[in-house]
């Protein structure tokens, strides 16, 4: 997981993104966003994927999880002030795309 993790990290730098991994062991520093792209957090794997008193306020915290919607850590998120983007908010997003792509 953590090689494609860096792979993915390297394509978006390409593209210009600023990207650092942080998986395992998340370190106390800012970040703009924390996304938890895992099952963790899921109905099957309901503990959260990473502990939110780590990030600050201002972090938007993201959780590709459609089921539950939303889940724990968008709940305790919410809670705690952060901006929040749900897995249903990512798939609604995408579907115009998909149906064009796919000439639906």
């Amino acid at each position: 997981v953590r090689r494609a993790a860096e792979r993915l990290g390297r394509n978006l730098e390409i593209r210009g993104a600023n990207v650092e991994i942080l998986s395992d062991a998340i370190k106390a520093k800012p970040v703009d966003i924390a996304v938890n792209a895992s099952p963790a957090g899921s109905a099957a794997m309901p503990e959260p994927p990473f502990p939110l008193d780590r990030f600050a306020a201002s972090t938007l915290i993201a959780d590709v999880v459609t089921d539950p919607a939303p889940t724990a850590i968008l709940l305790a998120a919410a809670e705690r002030g952060h901006a929040t983007v749900s897995g249903t908010d990512m798939a609604e997003a995408q579907a115009p795309l998909l149906r064009s792509f796919f000439g639906v």
